[in-house]
């Protein structure tokens, strides 16, 4: 097991993985700090616990709806969403998520 430094909204968490998944781990751990990153410009420190659980209700949401979407793309002879078509809308879901957080920063400003 492998033992990988990521930094969440400038605290570092120590989080165990799989051998040759550290590189995955840290990119997903940036995700994550910049979702965090986006809810403190949108709304400010709100504390450790509201931040993380905000974050991951907004990447489920995203989650669900590229399902739902990729789901509803689907032709009779395609059963199962390609990675292609997860990849675009997911794309597009965290675009439009930022555009929301930007503009909620603005409104707060």
């Amino acid at each position: 097991m492998a033992l990988v430094e990521i930094s969440i909204n400038g605290r570092d968490y120590q989080i165990v993985c799989e051998d040759g998944k550290e590189e995955h781990l840290s990119e997903l751990g940036l995700q994550i700090d910049e979702r965090v990153k986006g809810l403190v410009a949108a709304i400010g420190q709100v504390g450790e616990s509201r931040l993380l659980a905000m974050a991951s209700l907004v990447l489920a949401d995203e989650l669900q709806a590229v399902l739902r979407d990729a789901g509803e793309g689907k032709s009779k002879n395609d059963a199962e969403p390609t990675v292609q078509r997860i990849e675009e809308k997911l794309v597009s879901v965290i675009d439009s998520a930022v555009e929301r957080i930007e503009t909620v920063s603005r409104q707060l400003s």
